[in-house]
């Protein structure tokens, strides 16, 4: 009789988990949408290192160019968060600039195109910077990290 209630419970357990983490995500989302307005603020990227994001955390960027060093979340066959640094016009490309990181989450919900090779990042970030356009997100506090482990 308890090897018929094992398998029950071992999905009671995984719907509950799956419940949770969606519960987590969800929370998540939401925190960081009532955190914006739904106008974006449009700023320089200079101004916004100098000056912070004020009230509004959705920005809307400009006078800015991607750098080089991208960071990859993951890079199985498609990637699935790609961090490109970002550096204000006429400052050059180096970690004493580094002061904002674009994520771009490479998903159906972005909204940015799928990204789905290194070449079709490096063509990506290419015409960006050949043709810059304003860049508007919700900004967020990096992931802190335990300077100790």
């Amino acid at each position: 009789m308890k090897k018929k209630k094992a398998p029950y419970a071992l999905a009671l357990l995984i719907l509950f988990g799956a419940g949770l983490m969606l519960f987590i995500l969800a929370a998540n989302e939401q925190s960081v949408l009532s955190s914006a307005s739904p106008t974006a603020k449009r700023t320089r990227l200079q101004n916004l290192v100098a000056q912070g994001p004020a009230t509004n955390k959705h920005v809307e960027l400009v006078d800015f160019y991607f750098g080089k060093n991208y960071i990859y979340a993951a890079k199985l066959v498609q990637f699935q968060d790609v961090y490109l640094p970002v550096f204000p016009d006429g400052v050059p490309e180096n970690g004493a600039n580094l002061q904002v990181l674009v994520w771009i989450r490479n998903d159906r919900n972005s909204n940015q195109r799928l990204i789905e090779s290194e070449q079709d990042l490096d063509r990506f970030v290419s015409e960006f910077n050949q043709h810059p356009r304003p860049l508007s997100g919700v900004l967020r506090k990096p992931t802190e990290v335990d300077a100790h482990g």
